[in-house]
C-alpha cells in the first residue's frame, strides 16, 4: 500500500479555499516544484527545490495514509538534513502542529519531551518505527519497510490552530501561523534576499525558534541557498574554512558566532564581505570590540524570542550605537515597566504556552508580555537597548 501511494501524484497545487485553512500551501506550492531555487547544500548533497518537494509528498501521502489530521502534533527529532526540511514542509503543507526537538538528546529524554508535549508522531533516525516514531528513508519519505506507520495514543485534543510548539528555557511556547508569518513579513522586506542570489550560511540549531523562524525557512521563502555546513553550531570556527569556500553572502548568528569567526584568520574579512544578516542577541550584551567590527560590517541587531515569534526588534546595517543595541521595534507596541522589564504588545505575541497537564493554553491576543530582559528604550530614536544605562552612560545588566 505504501508503494502504491509512492507512485501517485496525489497531491495537487493549492485551491484558493485553502488559502485561509492552510495559509502555508499556496506560497510553499509557488515556490517548490519543478523550480531549483530555493537550494539547500550540506557537507554531502544538494538539494534543489524539486526535490524538497518530491520527499515532502510523500510524507504528505504516509500522513494521509495514517489518518494524521490537523492540529495532531509532530515531533521532530532530526539533524538538519533533507529529511528535516521535508518533514517540516509536509507538517506546513498538512496544518500540523511541529514540535521541533533536540536530536543529539538521550533516548530517555528525548521519550521524556514527546511525552511532555503529546506528540501523536514521532520523527527521528534513533528509534525503532514503532510506538509512533517514524524514520525517514533518506530523501524519500519515510522508511516503510518495517510495516504501517503506526501513531501514539495522545491525552490531550488536537491543536489545529498552532503551527508550532518550541521549548524555550523549560518551558513550551505555542505560536500560530499568524504569529509566524507576521514574523516573516515584518523581517523579509528589510533583508533584501534575492532567488538564486543570497548565500545564507546556516550556523542557528533548527530544533530552536530563531533556526526555523529566522534562519530556514526565510531563506526558503525567498528562494535562495541555504549552506548547512555541519550538523551543529557549537565549533564554529572548524565550520569557518568551508564557510568562506561557499561565498556566503548572508549570515544569522548569535554574537558568540559571530565573536568566534571574527578571533580566526580570515574571519573578519569574511564578515565585512557579507551583503548582510542578523545577529540575534540571546540576552548577552555584545562587547565593544566586538561591536567595533560589527560597525565594518552589513550585519544588524535583532532581538526576539520565541514568545515575540523572534521578531521584536530589528537595526539596521552597521549600526550600532551601543553595546546593548537590539534594534527598533517591528510592529508592535513595548514599554519598560517600574523594574525596568522590557514588555511588547501585538501581533507577534505568542498565541499562548503548554505543558504537559494541562495542554495548550491560550493567551489574550491583546496581552502586555514580558520579555524577562530589562531594557531601556530611547524615547527619542525609539532605539531599544539590552538591559539599563547607568548615570555615565556604562552599560549594566542587573
Amino acid at each position: 500500500m505504501a508503494e502504491k501511494k509512492r507512485g501517485q501524484e496525489s497531491v495537487a497545487g493549492a485551491s484558493p479555499a485553502d488559502s485561509a485553512s492552510h495559509p502555508w500551501r499556496s506560497p510553499l506550492y509557488s515556490r517548490l516544484p519543478k523550480q531549483p531555487y530555493p537550494l539547500v547544500v550540506f557537507p554531502d548533497v544538494v538539494i534543489p527545490a524539486a526535490s524538497l518537494w518530491t520527499g515532502a509528498r510523500l510524507w504528505i501521502d504516509s500522513l494521509r495514509a495514517a489518518e494524521v489530521r490537523p492540529g495532531d502534533r509532530i515531533a521532530i527529532a532530526l539533524p538538519p538534513s533533507p529529511a528535516f526540511i521535508q518533514v517540516l514542509i509536509a507538517a506546513l503543507w498538512e496544518g500540523l502542529t511541529i514540535v521541533p526537538l533536540p536530536y543529539r538528546s538521550s533516548a530517555e529524554e528525548t521519550s521524556a519531551l514527546i511525552a511532555a508535549v503529546d506528540a501523536r508522531l514521532t520523527v527521528s533516525e534513533r528509534f525503532s518505527s514503532n510506538d509512533g516514531v517514524w524514520r525517514p528513508d533518506g530523501v524519500s519519505g519515510p522508511d516503510t519497510r518495517e510495516g504501517d506507520m503506526t501513531l501514539r495514543p495522545t491525552r490531550h485534543a488536537p491543536t489545529p490552530g498552532v503551527c508550532f510548539i518550541f521549548r524555550q528555557s523549560g518551558a513550551f511556547i505555542a505560536l500560530s501561523s499568524d504569529n509566524v508569518w507576521g514574523s516573516l513579513s515584518d523581517q523579509l522586506p528589510q533583508l533584501h534576499l534575492r532567488e538564486a542570489e543570497t548565500r545564507i550560511l546556516s550556523l542557528l540549531p533548527w530544533d530552536t525558534a530563531g533556526g526555523i523562524l529566522r534562519d530556514l525557512l526565510p531563506g526558503l521563502l525567498a528562494g535562495a541557498e541555504i549552506i548547512r555546513v555541519g550538523d551543529g553550531w557549537q565549533d564554529v570556527t572548524r565550520l569557518l574554512h568551508p564557510a568562506i569556500q561557499t561565498g556566503a553572502t548572508h549570515l544569522f548568528a548569535t554574537p558568540s558566532h559571530v565573536a568566534q569567526i571574527g578571533e580566526e584568520s580570515g574571519g573578519a574579512a569574511f564578515l565585512r564581505a557579507l551583503e548582510g544578516g542578523i545577529v540575534v542577541s540571546n540576552g548577552i550584551p555584545i562587547t565593544s570590540s566586538l561591536m567595533e567590527l560589527l560597525m565594518t560590517t552589513r550585519l544588524r541587531a535583532g532581538y526576539g524570542n520565541a514568545e515575540a515569534s523572534c521578531c521584536l526588534a530589528l537595526g539596521s546595517p552597521r549600526i550600532w550605537p551601543g553595546t546593548g543595541y537590539l534594534g527598533q521595534t517591528l510592529n508592535c507596541n513595548t514599554r519598560i515597566n517600574p523594574g525596568g522589564g522590557l514588555q511588547f504588545r501585538g501581533r507577534n505575541a505568542c498565541l499562548g504556552s503548554w505543558t504537559s497537564e494541562h495542554g495548550l493554553h491560550r493567551l489574550p491576543s491583546d496581552r502586555w508580555v514580558d520579555t524577562g530582559d530589562k531594557a531601556t528604550l530611547d524615547p527619542v530614536t525609539k532605539d531599544l537597548f539590552l538591559g539599563s544605562l547607568s548615570s555615565d552612560s556604562g552599560f549594566e545588566t542587573n
